[in-house]
């Protein structure tokens, strides 16, 4: 079982004033009891690479660039994926804590090629209520 929280913004700059809105004045003691229970938790600033930005997606294929693969080679051969499974590939731009390279996210399951090994969760919003 995971947890994923996304929140979509528009580029870096967007993230200060939400950063600290997050950390300061009501929120600030809430963030705190979040932050404890996350002791283990991985984090990331992803960018959408291929693809679209679903607003609720229902599956999600997290995994690495395999060894030896140019970066070129992972695209080409994920691009018909993408678009099949009408999905966004998001790539990690900042690492946060230890996190996958990329993420797969879809309205339907989508298998990876064998030669990358991912792991696939089920999403399930817990917020708003659906």
């Amino acid at each position: 079982m995971a947890y994923e929280d996304w929140y979509l913004v528009r580029d870096m700059a967007a993230l200060a004033p939400l950063n600290e809105g997050a950390v300061s004045g009501p929120r600030l003691e809430p963030h705190n009891a979040v932050a404890r229970l996350a002791a283990d938790g991985t984090a990331g600033l992803y960018g959408l690479s291929a693809g679209v930005t679903l607003e609720r997606p229902a599956h999600a294929a997290w995994f690495g660039k395999p060894a030896g693969m140019s970066y070129a080679a992972l695209f080409e051969l994920l691009r018909p994926l993408v678009d099949s499974a009408r999905g966004g590939l998001w790539m990690r731009q900042m690492v946060l804590g230890p996190t996958p390279e990329f993420c797969l996210r879809s309205g339907a399951p989508a298998v990876l090629p064998p030669s990358i090994d991912a792991k696939y969760l089920v999403l399930l919003p817990v917020w708003p209520a659906p």
